[in-house]
């Protein structure tokens, strides 16, 4: 009989490395092994003389990383994607033992906001404590409840008031109180404010009194309800055009004397005298050597080239010679206020 010894083959060690969150089969027995049983070591003798089979199986752990809560506003960029809606995202990726880290992100988005407003405003308006003076588009960032920017935009008109001018008038001192509103344009808004521009003092409410201001030229201004109501002006003259005074200035003076009881310039006529007694007419005359030849306190248009005081005469007589003499009036009242002085060239022709 022959005997034949077969040697005993050396063991198969299969090394295995999965991770933590796989599985692995092995083909020698058929079964299933987890990763999160752990490492494992597994023999499988190996029948008539065949060689025993050893799994060694390594197991490495996936990793987590701890969840990222964020609050973002309108988006988010995490792990090079743009998230603009809120949830709960993760992110695999491989940890340094060459198994899955997990990451996760819990994010929150809150959206920014925006706002119009159509404003329409005289002169200037206020908007977020600045002051605006021309139309356009005005923008202003804040922060909205959420956190995240509100931008407000402004579309701003600016209007300015129109100005016009009323119609004018010529007042007396002596006339009575007018209202001014009957001056103003056409279809003015009432309940407006007046202005008396000047100060004049007569400007009560509407009605404006001439009497109690100085003589000259004024002007009020009206200005309408309402954000951008119409500025008119109301311009006023003050005068005493109505006034009869005692004493008026003369301003029709004889040029020519000649004394020959034609009718015609026969006496020196300084114009239509007051008789009653309220204006007092003071004439004097002079001659080209400045001699005065004539003079009264009383002037009652009756100088016919006679002197009553001194100077050349012709012949025997007071009669004056013919030439150019020079005359000063003054006129003045019983309470003794005289008008501006009156002066001129008489010329004295032919006696009768």
């Amino acid at each position: 009989m022959t005997l034949t010894v077969t040697p005993e083959p050396a063991p198969v060690v299969t090394p295995v490395t999965i991770c933590s969150d796989e599985t692995y089969t092995w083909s020698v027995n058929g079964l299933t092994y987890n990763g999160t049983d752990g490492s494992t070591s597994v023999t499988v003798e190996g029948a008539d003389c065949a060689a025993d089979q050893t799994l060694t199986l390594t197991i490495n752990t996936s990793t987590t990383t701890a969840t990222e809560v964020i609050v973002a506003c309108d988006s988010f960029i995490w792990n090079e994607v743009t998230y603009t809606e809120s949830g709960v995202y993760t992110f695999e990726s491989e940890n340094e033992v060459g198994c899955t880290n997990t990451a996760t992100l819990n994010l929150t988005i809150n959206n920014s906001s925006t706002s119009t407003e159509d404003i329409t405003a005289c002169d200037s308006f206020i908007w977020n404590e600045v002051t605006y003076t021309e139309s356009g588009v005005y923008t202003f960032e804040s922060e909205n409840e959420v956190g995240c920017t509100n931008t407000a935009t402004l579309n701003l008109t600016i209007t300015t008031p129109e100005e016009l001018d009323a119609d004018s008038i010529n007042l007396c001192i002596e006339d009575a109180s007018i209202d001014l509103t009957t001056l103003l344009n056409e279809g003015f808004a009432s309940g407006g404010t007046w202005i008396d521009v000047y100060s004049s003092g007569g400007l009560t409410g509407n009605s404006f009194n001439p009497s109690v201001v100085n003589l000259g030229d004024y002007e009020f201004v009206y200005t309408e309800l309402g954000d951008c109501g119409r500025i008119i002006t109301v311009s006023v003259n003050v005068n005493d055009d109505c006034v009869v005074l005692p004493c008026a200035t003369i301003d029709d003076i004889s040029k020519v004397v000649t004394a020959n009881n034609d009718g015609v310039n026969d006496t020196f006529n300084i114009g239509e005298l007051i008789e009653d007694g309220a204006c007092k007419y003071v004439v004097k005359i002079f001659n080209r050597w400045g001699k005065i030849v004539f003079e009264s306190d009383d002037y009652r248009n009756n100088w016919d080239g006679y002197h009553n005081n001194s100077g050349l005469t012709m012949g025997g007589n007071n009669k004056l010679p013919s030439g150019t003499y020079y005359y000063i009036v003054n006129v003045t009242d019983t309470g003794g206020d005289a008008l501006r002085p009156i002066t001129g060239y008489i010329y004295l022709g032919t006696h009768k």
